[in-house]
């Protein structure tokens, strides 16, 4: 689930070939302040100290960063380094809004032969939350769409888009991050007036159910590897669906074919 829930992606990049199994990054979780932020308050992140130290480990750094995702597109907040600890603080801003949390931990290892470090090697984590800021505003619903749908397809003229990506929040990938901060793809997303939708495939409503506009979808993704990209215009036809692009050529690509 996408809300409160922090997910760790775990990444490999490996320097050398000493590890393999040996090469185990330590557990950590972001901190943050409980329920939701009051507006105008001052914000506090920190990461949870590592409960053992795995072999070889040397040193890390941290790398945070903490946006939101509005109509005109990725605004990316400007923080301050902790006090103490590995965190940062940032103010909560007056108005409602949700914003997400993104740490990027690159932790080194190292073996010494004789009191010589002779082989190294990294691995990178990434860790992601949530935060509500004094009651999030709700995100416009996706139109239905025609029923039944028009016959033949309609022609391709421009419009605005949902940039609707469905995603398993647990295996989320770093692409996805490049590319909604790509300069080109966050240009066209505010010029065109186009809107994010990021969602969990597991997503429900506060009574449990899943929310009436992302049915039609989360059955399309059915059998389908995640995540998966759907621009759908603002009559709620689906202008394009499939596997997310890789590149943030390939996703420009894809919108422009529907003219967005």
């Amino acid at each position: 689930m996408r809300n409160f829930v922090a997910v760790v992606v775990t990444l490999l990049f490996t320097a050398a070939s000493l590890f393999g199994g040996d090469f185990v990054a330590p557990s950590q979780k972001i901190l943050k302040p409980e329920g939701e932020i009051s507006l105008g308050s001052l914000v506090e992140l920190d990461l949870s100290r590592p409960t053992t130290v795995p072999d070889h480990w040397v040193a890390a750094s941290y790398d945070w960063h903490v946006f939101e995702v509005n109509k005109d597109g990725l605004v990316e907040q400007n923080l301050r380094r902790g006090r103490i600890g590995d965190g940062v603080y940032f103010a909560a801003g007056m108005k409602p809004r949700t914003l997400y949390v993104e740490c990027y931990i690159t932790h080194l290892y190292g073996i010494k032969t004789n009191g010589r470090l002779t082989e190294f090697g990294t691995r990178s984590v990434l860790l992601r939350d949530t935060l509500m800021v004094g009651g999030s505003t709700p995100l416009p619903p996706i139109p239905p769409g025609p029923t039944p749908p028009p016959t033949p397809e309609p022609p391709i003229t421009p419009s605005k888009l949902f940039v609707l990506i469905i995603e398993e929040t647990g295996d989320a990938v770093v692409e996805k991050a490049m590319l909604m901060r790509d300069q080109a793809i966050m240009a066209r997303m505010k010029s065109k007036g186009h809107q994010w939708r990021i969602v969990d495939k597991d997503v429900r409503s506060s009574n449990g159910v899943t929310p009436p506009d992302l049915v039609r979808f989360f059955e399309a993704t059915k059998g389908k590897t995640l995540p998966q990209l759907f621009l759908v215009d603002d009559h709620g036809l689906i202008r394009w669906s499939g596997d997310m692009p890789r590149t943030p050529a390939a996703f420009l690509e894809a919108m422009q074919k529907v003219g967005g």
